[in-house]
């Protein structure tokens, strides 16, 4: 039996993916609290940019409150979920690899208002 994709495209995602609009500062789960975090920029339509990263990211929207991020493009592309938690402000989004380990932590910014 093959497993099901990763990722299943959901079309009601898209009001759920514009609540990730703005900026976020992604933490290293393994270097801690203590590693400094790199900016991700998520845009309208899921399109994610980090200064000095070349890779093409997209988040797409899967389950309720899972999304999963593309790196990458077509059949090259890896797939990773992102699992938001937390309350506005302080949402969380976690970035979790196939397997469901605990790569990375991407934490709202206090200005994200100013680009939604």
């Amino acid at each position: 039996s093959s497993t099901p994709p990763l990722c299943r495209p959901r079309r009601a995602g898209f009001a759920m993916l514009d609540q990730l609009k703005g900026r976020w500062l992604a933490v290293n789960d393994e270097e801690g609290e203590e590693g400094a975090g790199n900016m991700v920029i998520i845009e309208e339509g899921g399109s994610v940019r980090m200064p000095g990263n070349p890779d093409v990211m997209k988040v797409v929207a899967s389950d309720e409150d899972k999304f999963c991020l593309k790196v990458g493009e077509g059949a090259d592309a890896e797939e990773y979920v992102l699992q938001l938690e937390g309350e506005e402000p302080a949402e969380v989004l976690c970035l979790l690899s196939p397997e469901g380990k605990s790569l990375e932590r991407w934490h709202r910014t206090a200005d994200a208002e100013e680009y939604v």
